[in-house]
Order: structure tokens, then sequence, then C-alpha cells
């Protein structure tokens, strides 16, 4: 683990952080606040950023009506342009404010690739380029879900990856903490969009952790915790919420993936489609990582969800005041939308 003589503070802000353009001046005030000018000279900030809300499914809408058979290695170069975009602006944002800043790519991040188009494994990580960065910048805004195989080539890590490259950047600077940000402040017994008594878990193991996104919950990429514990690296999931001052965000209380006893959860999957109907996985996840599946009509996917939290969950407070309805930013096809911009400020159809 390299020795930067930094005190290097590595977060990740998902896509439901960027709604708004406002909120990439928001996250900005954040991270200067992090590095102020008034604290010690040696402090650094990572930040890893996903595309805008909604933003990949419409780039991938998009590409798939000019090639419906579109195939890999095209679809992580186009998709790679919404990580792109989203650094350039906060980067923008952080210009603005007078905090050095710049802003990474796939080529440019340390992070080597096996050359699997869109499911891509990082197979090197060369802290060179961001320690380069960081001599010369307060902030390095790093574009999420991305490397590079050996001939140069952009591949993508797969789908909701930026948590992965944030913990492989904190793993390769010797950072022993990474913060993700999202709309929830952790992670919960159940989908609270989906489960209103699901209970935020104040600390929970890696094994149960990616025993759940493998289950199908959307809470952190399976490698990413995967690395995590293979580096030592614990994670810290976190919420944002407007703040009074300068425009910066606090944090709400956050869940620490680390070594914990957990609790039972309960997961959904609605991916999984049968040729005579539609079907879902509802799994319970035991606190030691083990998983119990059950195959569930979809249409009783959340009745069956709900039932099963109540009788396994022990009841708390509701999660209903950590959780925002889920937003497509109204900027989400800025790259292929046709005609003049909608200034409106209504969400897109």
């Amino acid at each position: 683990m390299p020795d930067s003589g930094y005190d290097i503070t590595v977060v990740k802000f998902g896509g439901s952080c960027f709604i708004d353009l406002d909120d990439y001046t928001a996250v900005a005030g954040y991270l200067a606040a992090l590095v102020s000018a008034d604290g010690p000279s040696n402090r650094r900030a990572v930040a890893v950023v996903s595309a805008m809300s909604g933003t990949t499914g419409r780039l991938l809408e998009a590409a798939r009506t000019l090639d419906p058979g579109l195939r890999a290695p095209a679809q992580d170069h186009i998709l790679a342009t919404g990580e792109m975009v989203s650094a350039s602006f906060l980067r923008a944002a952080l210009d603005a404010r007078g905090c050095a800043a710049t802003d990474l790519w796939a080529g440019q991040n340390g992070l080597g690739s096996d050359g699997q188009a869109t499911r891509a494994r990082i197979i090197s990580m060369d802290p060179r380029p961001l320690l380069d960065a960081l001599r010369a910048h307060r902030v390095v805004v790093v574009a999420g879900g991305q490397a590079t195989d050996a001939t140069g080539r952009v591949t993508m890590l797969g789908r909701n990856s930026s948590d992965l490259t944030a913990v492989a950047i904190a793993a390769m600077l010797g950072v022993d903490r990474c913060e993700i940000f999202s709309d929830v402040p952790g992670v919960f017994t159940a989908d609270p969009h989906l489960v209103p008594a699901a209970q935020l878990m104040p600390e929970l193991s890696y094994r149960q952790c990616a025993a759940m996104s493998l289950a199908g919950a959307k809470v952190l990429h399976h490698d990413s915790v995967r690395m995590a514990e293979a580096h030592g690296v614990r994670i810290e999931c976190r919420a944002l919420t407007p703040g009074d001052v300068g425009g910066a965000l606090v944090a709400a209380t956050g869940t620490v993936v680390g070594t914990g006893s957990g609790r039972v959860a309960v997961v959904t999957d609605r991916r999984r489609l049968d040729p005579i109907g539609e079907y879902g996985l509802v799994s319970v996840i035991d606190t030691d990582g083990r998983a119990r599946s059950s195959v569930v009509g979809l249409a009783e996917l959340d009745s069956v969800a709900n039932a099963l939290h109540a009788r396994l969950v022990e009841s708390g407070a509701p999660a209903t005041e950590f959780v925002r309805p889920k937003r497509r930013s109204n900027h989400s096809d800025l790259l292929t939308r046709s005609g003049a911009p909608d200034h409106s400020g209504g969400d897109p159809a």
C-alpha cells in the first residue's frame, strides 16, 4: 500500500444524488468542506460518481434504436459517457467554488480489466495516476464503473459498479474506509420502498451483504463487498440531506459493513421471467450469509415479502422517514434528446 502522506477520503455518489443540476453544486459544497483550506493542508478527497439517475437506461434505449443487436463492446463505450459527463459536471461545480479539482476517466484511473465487455473484472490497480492527480488537486473526481483492458479499450465493470470503483480506489490508496452515498442511509432489512417496516441495519458482515446483493438487493455491488473484505476496507453507506451552510450537504446516519452480526433480511428479485408466467424470487438472508429462496408470482411478491419480514424481523420504527420516491433526473436524456432542451422542470415521461 502506498504511503502518500495525504489524509485521503474516498467517497462515491450514486445516480440518485444527481437528480437536478443543482445537486452537483450541493455535492461540490460537501466535498469543498471536506478539504477546506482552513483544515490540514494534506487533506484530499477522491469522489467516484455514477451517471445521473436514469441516464443508463436512456442511452441503452437510444443505442438499440440504431442497432437492435447492439454488441457488448459498443455498449460499453456508449454507457461510459454517462459517468464521464457526471464527473465533468461535478468537476465544473468544484471549479466554480474555487476548489482545485480534476476529473479522471477510464484510462486515467489506474484500473486495468480483463477485457470482458459489460462485465469486466479488475485485474490490476496502479495508484500512480491518482497520486499524481492528488498532488496537484485537493479533489479528484473519478467516473465510476469503468476500466481499460490491455489494448486501452474502455470496459464497463457491470451495472451499478461505481461502488466497486470506489472500493478499488480505497484499496489501492491504502485507505481503510469508503463512504457510499445514495438516497437511503444504509442497508435495510428489506427494500424500504416495498416494505414500509424495513429497518436500518446498523452493522452487517461482508458475507451477509454480498449474499443480499447476489439475491437481488440493490444495496452494494457484490464484487465491491468482496474486494472490501479482501483489502480490509470498511464501507459506510450514507444518505445526503440538504444542509443550510454554503449549499453543502450533511450525511445522515450511516451503516457500516464490517464484521457485525446484522439481522435477518428479506430480499425480492423481480428479474426472473418464466415462459408460462412472470415470477420473482423472495430470499431470506441469514446473518451468516446463508440464503433461502422461494419462487413467487410477481403479483404476490410484495405481499409475501412484507409478510415474511413481519414474521422474521422484530418490529421497530418504520423506515419511511428515510425514503424518498425513486426519481429519474430531468436531465437523464441530455445525451439523447432531440430538439431544444425542456426546462419545464417536470419528470420525463
